[in-house]
């Protein structure tokens, strides 16, 4: 109901003015994603591995079936939950490598098989679906060399053992590495 003088309309502005003002300092929850939902790997670094798997020889990037059909076997054959965002939090006989950020590779040189046919799932921080390229290490290190840095985990075809890259510059390694 409105008055001719118009009082009601002043009170309907100052309580939309209040209504704006305070809606400027409401917390907005936004909910973690679950596995499949929500955030995804960085386009920039999806394209980036792909132009680079094509100009290094000896590197294939799985499709996308390829890659889930993967994930699938890693995560039943190493037990772990999928609903964590970090598998390698709570692998069962794991051990931790620490790293810094300049002899993470070198690490991996050390430790990573040469000639054996390889997996590297890029997780970049983000749930599932991932991309994942197959080649052997020297390849997969190369390729590693050439893009920004982002969280992975390696694995044999066999899956005997994997090796996680973490954003805490730590490999955790589990399996039978040899």
């Amino acid at each position: 109901m409105s008055h001719v003088d118009g009082s009601m309309g002043a009170d309907v502005n100052s309580v939309r003015k209040r209504l704006r003002r305070d809606a400027a300092h409401v917390a907005i929850e936004i909910p973690v994603p679950r596995q499949g939902e929500g955030q995804v790997i960085d386009r920039d670094l999806e394209e980036e591995v792909n132009l680079l798997s094509r100009s290094i020889g000896g590197l294939s990037v799985l499709s996308p079936e390829a890659t889930e059909a993967l994930v699938e076997r890693v995560s039943s054959q190493f037990s772990v939950d999928r609903s964590r965002q970090w598998w390698w939090e709570g692998l069962l006989g794991a051990r931790v490598i620490e790293c810094d950020t300049s002899d993470g590779l070198a690490a991996l040189q050390r430790l990573l098989p040469q000639n054996e046919a390889l997996a590297l799932v890029v997780t970049d921080d983000e749930f599932p679906p991932w991309i994942a390229v197959s080649g052997a290490w020297p390849s997969l290190s190369r390729m590693l060399r050439e893009t920004r840095l982002f969280e992975f985990f390696v694995v044999p075809d066999r899956l005997n053992w994997i090796v996680f890259s973490t954003h805490d510059s730590q490999l955790v390694v589990a399996g039978d590495l040899g």
